[in-house]
């Protein structure tokens, strides 16, 4: 009996492994979903096979591809959940929406999402002291002592490394897993995973080839991970392995590489049950390309000036860097540069000085992120030249990128730049029989800063259907490159201008940018070109429109001529007059791109449309006004 039991003990040795590779609790926890997509490409086998059998693709799809690429099937159903990581089984089980192969796999990840891989030994069966039972003159006596079990875990990843937390006689202890030999597929030697560059496209292959590939069954993943840096001496213990891909193949393509950095790869072979670990590249990998330069700083412009004792100030710069994905090497900071420039436009020497802005390394860059530094003690009515260059370390030097150069003096000239997209900004406002509008337009700021930079707005009447000829002229100065022009009056023509002041004397003004437009009557294209409030236009429509609407091509012009005649004096009330017409087109049928304007009444109403293109469809819109705000209705006609 004795013997026998021996025999048995050797046996279940051999068929069971120990787990000794050393996994931190993080390569368990980025396990689970690979495990999860390991079990639905096993359960869904044959329905896998028949997808591979019947796709039109010439390239060969390996298991997982093919799972993913029937979406309709059961095996895609049941990757959902492997490949996204929800908080909570409730959320997963919504995801699902009552698909069981989805909530199958959702139970799985929460189960294996508190444990390790593999299994704990069966416990000893043994009495606990404190229920010893001696008979003594036929009555039982429990133990005459009491021993307490403390136990060292609570959980697999309360213990280190591989080691899960087992019951152990009366208490919870961290001990090694117990895991049959076959169930997990056999880790990679070291000497398959290997790498090749392809330098004429910047890339490498990363492939991985056992030397007998048919032991990995058709359901095996590989978790491919890398490790990056910008030195070779970094110590291990500093590096931390990201996972790339999760993938069925057995070579992965790098795209992602970046010139000048040391990579490590590692590729570990998992199933359902798990792994026995992760291959590492023997040596790292580095692109013989060499970095290249980092992208130099946009969008330098002054935001403040501080004025000091003895004829000094403080200049506040600010810059942004365009895109940050372009740079191989990480910035390590900003060296700005200025000195005066004399009368003659030369640099004089024994002024230039010298800033390094350092960025930290905890700092994250994006698109967006904006830099500012000051720049002291300048002097009044002097000018100078600034210079800012992005700077990155390589090979114990430094690249550099391209300089962005701004011309600073203070108090300032007359602006060399000029207001650029002046616009109307519709819909137009109706409130009360008056009308309201935003007005927008752009300006850098590079030779002054946004604290001392105004902008004086005039606005003019020129005309109005109602006959009225008075013109008026207001006026408002602004800080802000938007302005809204208030109680505006209806079917009237304005003129709006805009100049940038840099100081009170003439000669710190910037040149005019005008746009002239019409102010819209009541129910023009509402929403769109117009909003009317508190029932300002409850005024009925009248029947008559325009009549006989036709156009004409002008030649060798890209313009366009349409003519109407008036509505007959019969379709007219006595107690009606027509002031004129409110006209606008619109490219397409889409009312997006409008352009509008007022035609006053004459015998022969025309509207000339300029720089029309014969590949588009235009539809005019012609809507009379009448003194009392009503319209009649409009006539449509498309050209060219």
């Amino acid at each position: 009996m004795f013997i026998g039991r021996w025999f048995l003990f050797i046996a279940i040795g051999f068929a069971t492994l120990v787990v000794s590779n050393c996994m931190k609790n993080a390569d368990h926890l980025i396990l689970q979903g690979t495990r999860c997509i390991s079990r639905c490409l096993q359960n869904y086998a044959d329905e896998i096979s028949a997808v591979s059998l019947h796709s039109n693709n010439s390239t060969k799809l390996n298991s997982y591809r093919s799972c993913v690429f029937a979406s309709s099937s059961k095996c895609a159903s049941c990757i959902q959940p492997c490949t996204r990581h929800f908080g909570t089984l409730p959320m997963c089980m919504q995801y699902c929406d009552g698909n069981l192969e989805c909530m199958y796999s959702c139970a799985y990840f929460n189960d294996i999402s508190g444990m390790k891989m593999g299994y704990c030994s069966a416990p000893a069966v043994i009495m606990p002291a404190d229920t010893l039972v001696s008979q003594s003159f036929g009555h039982e006596n429990t133990s005459i002592g009491q021993s307490s079990c403390t136990s060292s875990c609570g959980g697999d990843y309360d213990c280190k490394s591989n080691r899960k937390c087992c019951v152990m006689d009366c208490q919870q202890t961290c001990q090694r897993p117990m895991v049959r030999k076959s169930w997990l597929p056999k880790r990679l030697e070291r000497d398959c995973v290997r790498i090749r560059e392809r330098p004429d496209q910047q890339t490498a292959v990363l492939y991985w080839h056992q030397k007998n590939a048919h032991i990995y069954p058709p359901w095996t993943m590989f978790l491919v991970q890398q490790q990056s840096q910008l030195s070779k001496g970094i110590p291990e213990r500093f590096r931390k392995w990201q996972t790339i891909i999760q993938t069925a193949d057995k070579r992965l393509t790098l795209v992602h590489l970046r010139r000048g950095y040391w990579y490590k790869f590692r590729v570990a072979a998992v199933n359902v049950n798990g792994t026995k670990g992760f291959s590492v590249l023997q040596q790292p990998f580095k692109l013989s390309a060499a970095p290249r330069r980092p992208p130099g700083p946009s969008d330098l412009e002054q935001v403040s000036i501080r004025i000091l004792s003895g004829a000094k100030y403080n200049l506040q710069l600010r810059w942004k860097l365009p895109n940050y994905a372009d740079s191989d090497l990480p910035i390590r900071g900003f060296h700005v540069t200025w000195h005066q420039i004399g009368k003659n436009g030369n640099h004089i020497r024994h002024s230039v000085k010298r800033s390094f802005y350092k960025i930290a390394p905890k700092m994250r860059i994006y698109k967006s992120t904006q830099w500012t530094l000051w720049i002291k003690k300048l002097r009044l009515f002097a000018r100078y030249s600034v210079s800012v260059v992005a700077s990155s370390g390589w090979n114990n030097g430094t690249l550099f990128s391209t300089a962005t150069v701004i011309t600073v003096t203070f108090p300032h000239l007359r602006p060399s730049e000029e207001i650029i997209n002046l616009k109307i900004e519709t819909p137009f406002v109706i409130r009360e029989n008056v009308v309201d509008v935003n007005v927008s337009w752009h300006f850098r700021f590079t030779e002054a800063p946004e604290s001392i930079v105004r902008f004086m707005v005039e606005w003019e009447r020129r005309s109005c259907l109602d006959g009225s000829v008075a013109k008026t002229t207001e006026q408002d100065l602004t800080s802000n490159v938007r302005f809204l022009l208030s109680d505006l009056q209806m079917g009237c023509r304005y003129k709006i201008s805009v100049e940038a002041w840099y100081g009170s004397l003439r000669n710190q003004w910037s040149g005019r940018s005008v746009v002239s437009f019409a102010t819209p009557t009541c129910g023009v294209l509402e929403p769109i070109l117009a909003i009317t409030q508190n029932d300002s236009c409850q005024i009925g429509k009248v029947s008559s429109k325009p009549r006989k609407v036709g156009q004409t091509q002008l030649k060798s012009s890209s313009s366009t001529l349409l003519s109407w005649k008036n509505p007959e004096f019969a379709e007219i009330a006595t107690n009606q007059q027509l002031l004129g017409y409110f006209v606008y087109y619109t490219v397409g049928k889409k009312e997006t791109n409008i352009t509008w304007t007022t035609i006053p009444v004459k015998a022969v109403p025309y509207w000339k449309i300029s720089d029309v293109e014969e590949s588009s469809n235009y539809f005019a819109h012609i809507l009379p006004v009448f003194a009392d705000r009503r319209n009649g209705s409009e006539s449509i006609i498309q050209f060219p």
